[in-house]
């Protein structure tokens, strides 16, 4: 669906109050890279694609991250 993230590293935010007024309400998504702790808006995914290479960090796919998660869960029963 809509809120449901699409890559590990995506975080959903929402503009819950602003004192400059406007954009209050504004619901988008922004990208972490975790090892070079930069912070990407979503015009910039291409940048933060291409920005791995340098940092190292990975690009999962959050349902590929759930099932690896739910398959070692079983193994270790």
């Amino acid at each position: 669906g809509l809120n449901s993230p699409l890559y590990q590293n995506e975080i959903w935010y929402k503009i819950v109050k602003n004192r400059l007024g406007g954009r209050v309400g504004e619901m988008n998504m922004l990208y972490h890279d975790a090892r070079s702790l930069k912070i990407y808006d979503t015009i910039e995914l291409d940048l933060w694609m291409s920005e791995k290479e340098i940092s190292g960090d990975e690009r999962k796919i959050f349902e590929k991250v759930q099932r690896e998660q739910a398959n070692n869960s079983r193994r270790s029963r």
